[in-house]
């Protein structure tokens, strides 16, 4: 059975006024690299010839997702499995790319666990999956910050003009 992990990104209009639509944009074009990793990491595991066992994939899906009154912290975004009424993390003030990735890191983890639990379950003197490594940057130099604030910017002026 294929987990499906819903990250909604809420579009009220406090949110989308705060910059909702470009995080919404941003987190969707990190799903897409994440996607596009995992892919080629699946690629060279097949093409080792060892064996391992293999469950589906977590699926990610980004949504649009509607007020739930948590305005005055927004744009906010939430995680939780599709078709479960269970919110696993939700995510307040997601303003910038780096928030953004914060929010990533968290689905990211959460799908690593839920595959280790699953591997565990079925087998249980199976090592676990390799751990990626994902982890945020912890310093940035100034060029590379102004590079993130002009992308947010522009991110947020797509955003609105779609709107």
């Amino acid at each position: 059975m294929q987990r499906t992990l819903c990250i909604e990104v809420c579009q009220g209009p406090d949110c989308t006024g705060l910059g909702g639509g470009a995080a919404l944009l941003e987190i969707e074009e990190l799903v897409q690299e994440e996607e596009e990793q995992e892919a080629k990491h699946q690629e060279r595991h097949d093409d080792s010839g060892s064996a391992q066992l293999l469950l589906d994939p977590i699926q990610y899906q980004v949504e649009a997702g509607g007020c739930r009154n948590f305005c005055t912290v927004g744009p906010n975004v939430h995680i939780s499995y599709k078709r479960s009424n269970i919110l696993l993390e939700s995510f307040h003030h997601v303003k910038d790319a780096s928030s953004c990735r914060q929010v990533m890191k968290c689905a990211v983890d959460t799908s690593i666990t839920t595959t280790r639990t699953q591997r565990h379950a079925n087998q249980s003197d199976q090592k676990p999956p390799f751990d990626k490594g994902h982890e945020i940057i912890a310093h940035e130099t100034m060029m590379s910050r102004r590079i993130e604030r002009k992308r947010w910017e522009a991110l947020r002026n797509v955003s609105r003009a779609a709107a």
